[in-house]
């Protein structure tokens, strides 16, 4: 139980304020959003995720990671999924290179793509957010998990997308 809570609060105070992404009162069709985790090496995994709609942040899969992590554990990543309105939103998006410990970042190369797409999606279709980090191309983006479709647009890097030094002692 003690290390439940010491996870609860560790989402929380790496997570910030995290909503509901259906607005109380919602009543219209809802979509499926589902983020991914890649696996690059034995210490980190490339995360692709929902972080915010409309500007505020819902439950993602990095923070829900990092909360689910006893100090010093091993840590396997959680895949979040989640229900949200089928309206017209700006969805915020993040691909981010995370390592199992902090000080690996300072050796190995992390890469992030953040920014924000503006699209409707459909209800009762099932979404992915996909993407790619790498040292001469990285994208992130949301396809319908039936199509392949991008909804949307990508967030793409062309040239390096990797974090500072001082951005890696951050993560």
């Amino acid at each position: 139980m003690r290390w439940t809570m010491l996870g609860a609060a560790t989402a929380l105070l790496l997570g910030g304020c995290v909503v509901n992404p259906i607005p109380e009162g919602y009543s219209g069709g809802l979509a499926h959003v589902t983020d991914t985790v890649t696996r690059r090496s034995d210490i980190s995994h490339d995360f692709f995720y929902l972080a915010k709609i409309n500007g505020f942040a819902i439950p993602e899969s990095l923070s829900t990671t990092e909360g689910n992590r006893a100090p010093g554990a091993a840590q396997s990543p959680a895949v979040v999924a989640r229900d949200i309105p089928a309206q017209a939103a700006t969805f915020t998006l993040i691909a981010h290179t995370h390592y199992t410990a902090s000080i690996y970042a300072l050796s190995n190369p992390v890469y992030d793509v953040t920014g924000d797409v503006t699209f409707t999606p459909l209800a009762n279709h099932n979404y992915v957010v996909k993407g790619v980090l790498g040292p001469d191309y990285s994208a992130v983006w949301v396809e319908d998990k039936e199509t392949g479709q991008v909804a949307g647009q990508k967030l793409e890097v062309k040239g390096s997308a990797a974090v500072s030094t001082a951005g890696k002692i951050l993560n």
